[in-house]
């Protein structure tokens, strides 16, 4: 099918911390939305994830808001062109973060989601703990798994684990934008519906902000004032972290 129209809608709030190292990007024309959730410092993650946001948009810039990028193309890792096209937007986004990663941002990093809705199509990535959610008929579903030690333990099995506000290490992220060694974003699309609404998030909303509520207000409210109202709930809910949320919806 062809997606009628395409809008985001974002907001962000520095909780309780000095400054905000999240940075959230919309662009109408692009079809493109971003969240980054930054590391390293304040100086440090304010850089990073605003790097990373705007390699990102940079790279599909050039491409153009008239191109298909490939969905239905193969490329040669086997993958279709599109995702391919945004596996490399994630790796230069990564280049630039360590490339900077020099005196006072040595060890920066940053989190990492992107949606891109083009012709009927939407194309996902992400690396670390920040998250992409999606509403389809009045059901939430989560459509990336963190990358965080406290995930990777879960997937795992191990027993008696507690929740990741009381984990020891529940901040420890294993993927991130500037990261050590190998660097492998996840990269995934799919078909949209219209009526079909993406939530892009930094952790600073999805641990103070339950599930059940994101559902219930991304099922309920009007596009616009879903973004201010998630923000809202997790400053009640006690935030510390910085908090971001975009909404896009495609009717």
């Amino acid at each position: 099918m062809t997606v009628v129209e395409v809008t985001g809608y974002g907001s962000t709030h520095i909780g309780r911390r000095s400054g905000n190292e999240d940075w959230f990007m919309l662009d109408r024309s692009l079809g493109l939305y971003v969240v980054a959730d930054g590391m390293g410092g304040r100086a440090g993650g304010e850089i990073a994830s605003r790097l990373a946001t705007e390699v990102v948009h940079n790279f599909f810039k050039t491409a153009g808001s008239d191109s298909d990028l490939g969905f239905d193309a193969e490329s040669s890792a086997g993958t279709s062109l599109a995702e391919a096209r945004m596996d490399m937007a994630f790796r230069l986004a990564h280049r630039e973060v360590k490339r900077r990663q020099k005196g006072s941002l040595e060890g920066m990093g940053s989190t990492l989601v992107v949606v891109l809705v083009r012709h009927g199509r939407v194309l996902m990535g992400h690396a670390g703990d920040s998250r992409i959610y999606r509403l389809r008929d009045g059901e939430l579903m989560q459509m990336t798994v963190d990358h965080s030690f406290h995930a990777e333990m879960v997937a795992a099995g191990v027993r008696d684990l507690p929740e990741k506000s009381r984990f020891r290490y529940g901040n420890l992220i294993t993927r991130c934008v500037g990261m050590q060694g190998p660097f492998k974003p996840e990269i995934q699309s799919s078909v949209v519906e219209s009526g079909d609404r993406y939530l892009l998030c930094s952790d600073g909303l999805t641990d103070v902000t339950d599930a059940n509520t994101i559902e219930t207000l991304m099922r309920d409210l009007p596009a616009g004032q879903v973004s201010p109202m998630l923000v809202a709930d997790a400053l009640s809910n006690g935030a510390r972290d910085n908090v971001t949320a975009v909404v896009v919806e495609a009717s």
